[in-house]
């Protein structure tokens, strides 16, 4: 997400602290000025918390984008333009997205994760409403597998990781050899790389 031109905020308030963000704001001049301390702060916040889960980050960064290029383009004002920011960081703080989880994962955040992380790349190879039920399935199992290996400095311990990717590599051949369902093995090679970096915030 480029960000160019914002004026880069040093002072380290997080944009979850209410009060604290709203003393700065209330010292800023113009409505515009507001608004990119508010996309300066989520900019910020979502750089450092994005690896939890990229798919839902990335709606937020998506929606910053929109409003920036809307306001570049004159197609807000300035005062909209605060708005819009007002509003995305409110969703932000409530953890409100636009994006629709499968049933099956509704109560589970971690498969919620990991469902981002294989519907991103699976996208250009699958047809993804055809076959929410499978994905959600393996972002269960994902989260199983991953849990079953959870243990204490498991995220310095290259063994491990190596058997959560054996693990996940077996759960893919046996979708392929019970429903016919074949993944590509860059695929795989890039969704066990991206499990591995979301577990690693998620589970500690």
């Amino acid at each position: 997400m480029s960000v160019a031109g914002i004026k880069q905020i040093t002072n380290p308030v997080d944009i979850l602290d209410r009060d604290e963000l709203e003393k700065e704001l209330h010292e800023l001049g113009t409505m515009r000025s507001k608004a990119d301390a508010i996309v300066s702060h989520m900019t910020k916040s979502i750089k450092v918390n994005r690896d939890e889960n990229p798919a839902y980050y990335d709606a937020f960064s998506k929606r910053i984008k929109d409003a920036l290029e809307e306001y570049k383009n004159r197609v807000i004002t300035e005062a909209e333009y605060l708005a819009k920011m007002k509003s995305i960081m409110e969703d932000y703080r409530k953890g409100t997205t636009n994006i629709t989880y499968p049933e099956k994962i509704k109560g589970n955040v971690h498969a919620q994760a990991f469902y981002g992380v294989i519907t991103a790349i699976l996208d250009d190879v699958m047809d993804i409403s055809a076959n929410i039920d499978v994905i959600s399935d393996i972002s269960i199992q994902i989260t199983e597998i991953v849990d079953e290996h959870n243990m204490v400095d498991w995220q310095t311990n290259k063994d491990i990781h190596n058997k959560i990717a054996q693990d996940i590599d077996d759960m893919f051949y046996e979708l392929e050899k019970e429903k016919g369902i074949q993944v590509d093995f860059d695929s795989i090679d890039k969704i066990i790389e991206n499990v591995i970096t979301v577990a690693l915030r998620r589970f500690k």
